[in-house]
C-alpha cells in the first residue's frame, strides 16, 4: 500500500506494509534454511528470524522443531552404524524420540523426472 497516507489510513498501510515485509523475509529465511538444510547438507543451521515475537517467533520455533525431528532419525542411524563401524556391537538404535516411540516409514522420495 501507498505508504504516504496520513492519519488512520496512514497507519492501517504503515502496519500492512509491515506485515507484507516481515512475511516476505521469512518466506526467504524459509527458503535459505531450505538450501542449506536440505539441499548443502548443513544439518545443524537452524532458520532465524527477524521478528521473533508473536506468529513470527511461532513459525520459526515449528521449522526449527520440524528440522529437529527430520533429522533426527538420521542422526541416531549415523551414530549406531558408526559405533558398529569401530566394533562396537553392544549400539543399538534407539527407537523412541523424547520418550515417544519413533513411528513413520522413512523412505527416500521418488526423484521427479522433470529434475
Amino acid at each position: 500500500m501507498a505508504g504516504d497516507q496520513v492519519g488512520l489510513a496512514g497507519k492501517v498501510a504503515d502496519t500492512f506494509n509491515e506485515i507484507v515485509d516481515s512475511n516476505e523475509k521469512l518466506a526467504l529465511e524459509l527458503e535459505r534454511a531450505g538450501q542449506i538444510v536440505g539441499k548443502d547438507g548443513r544439518t545443524r543451521h537452524r532458520m532465524r528470524s527477524e521478528k521473533r515475537s508473536g506468529a513470527w517467533g511461532a513459525m520459526e520455533s515449528s521449522v526449527n522443531t520440524l528440522i529437529d525431528d527430520l533429522l533426527w532419525p538420521t542422526t541416531e542411524v549415523t551414530r549406531t552404524i558408526t559405533a558398529v563401524a569401530k566394533g562396537d556391537l553392544s549400539q543399538a538404535m534407539r527407537l523412541e524420540v523424547d520418550g515417544r516411540p519413533l513411528k513413520a516409514n522413512f523412505y527416500a522420495p521418488r526423484r521427479s523426472s522433470t529434475r
